[in-house]
């Protein structure tokens, strides 16, 4: 069964205030997934 998008977005666990932030277009979506992607992103947040 597949599930739905709204299944889908819960299981990622972003909070409301992230989601408005993706859909606002305010950030650049592929560039902060290229960021949170690379490995040393944990790195570069502490």
């Amino acid at each position: 069964m597949e599930l739905s998008i709204q299944e889908r977005l819960k299981d990622l666990r972003l909070s409301n205030d992230m989601i408005e932030l993706l859909k606002s277009g305010r950030v650049d979506n592929p560039l902060l997934c290229k960021l949170a992607a690379h490995p040393d992103f944990v790195k570069l947040c502490i």
